[in-house]
């Protein structure tokens, strides 16, 4: 059972969530796709704390993020990876956590140098599904008359924005 506390600070934690989700939907309807997808990389940190209170403070903030993604968004972007071990997620908690610190922190959606890969990109410009989703792989390239693998991985903001709340709304009406 919850305590009074507890009550009080689910339902402002839950209220702010709520918020957040309609300032998403509201950006991404006037196309403010980049302060969407800034404000969709904070609702883990809110969903987080709620289904994790004891893990709070500083230090358990990417713990509880990684954590509650791996838990909630894996599966609305890339519903094949829950059912088959070899097809692995398109993203994961580390990796959305990684790109969460980048936009918050520094502005940047390019997070190749820490994913280790050569190519990432987020396409900010599109806000509605069809065409490519989101692809990860590798491609070949001739460098100096040799053949160069380079790993990528592209996907679409809105898809990772509507990834992220769909499991925001789930989980809170869950």
């Amino acid at each position: 059972e919850l305590s009074e506390y507890s009550n009080f600070f689910w339902s402002i934690t839950i209220n702010i969530a709520i918020a957040i989700i309609n300032e998403i939907n509201n950006c991404v309807e006037s196309k403010q796709i980049y302060t969407a997808l800034t404000l969709a990389l904070s609702l883990p940190d809110a969903c987080g704390s709620l289904e994790w209170p004891e893990l709070s403070g500083k230090r358990h903030v990417g713990k509880r993020y990684k954590k509650w993604f791996d838990k909630n968004v894996i599966y609305y972007l890339s519903p094949l990876s829950i059912y088959n071990k070899d097809c692995p997620p398109i993203l994961t908690g580390e990796e959305c956590y990684k790109l969460r610190c980048s936009v918050l922190h520094n502005g940047e959606t390019d997070i190749s140098k820490e994913l280790n890969i050569d190519y990432y990109q987020i396409d900010l410009e599109t806000n509605r599904l069809g065409g490519p989703e989101f692809r990860r792989g590798n491609t070949v390239e001739v460098k100096n008359n040799e053949w160069v693998v380079k790993q990528y991985f592209f996907i679409k903001a809105f898809v990772l924005i509507k990834s992220i709340v769909d499991a925001a709304e789930n989980f809170i009406n869950n």
